[in-house]
């Protein structure tokens, strides 16, 4: 995305060198055309750039939200670590057996967060993969 913006930005850029340049030997029409393209490249170039800041958003957002379902998988794992060694020194009480069981359900959960943002994640891979795709300038 951000190499589509750069892309367009040049494509602006050289066009203005041409529009000052051409000043003297073109004529009225062909400077109208130069500059009507600069005025695309322009509206282009900002919907670009918007587009790009969004995707950076999300980015970040995807990534916040992968690292507190990790944490919350290994939170749960060490909770259920902890279940079961308590349940070993204690015995079968019954306290022993609903922490062992809780902590299992715990992991459980965990898992089907961490599974279930992972199917998310693919959808919108592909998504921005169209979006990228689509912001191709040339």
């Amino acid at each position: 995305m951000r190499r589509a913006v750069a892309d367009v930005t040049t494509a602006r850029k050289r066009l203005e060198l041409e529009i000052d340049g051409a000043d003297a030997v073109a004529t009225s029409d062909q400077l109208g055309q130069m500059r009507a393209r600069r005025a695309d490249l322009e509206r282009t170039e900002d919907k670009l750039t918007a587009d790009s800041q969004r995707l950076q958003t999300w980015v970040e957002s995807f990534r916040t939200r992968k690292e507190s379902l990790k944490a919350g998988y290994t939170a749960a794992e060490a909770q259920l670590a902890v279940y079961e060694a308590a349940a070993g020194l204690g015995g079968e009480d019954d306290q022993s057996e609903v922490l062992l069981h809780d902590a299992e359900e715990a992991v459980t959960r965990a898992r089907s967060a961490i599974a279930e943002f992972l199917g998310i994640a693919d959808d919108l891979d592909a998504d921005v993969r169209n979006i990228v795709g689509s912001a191709d300038p040339g």
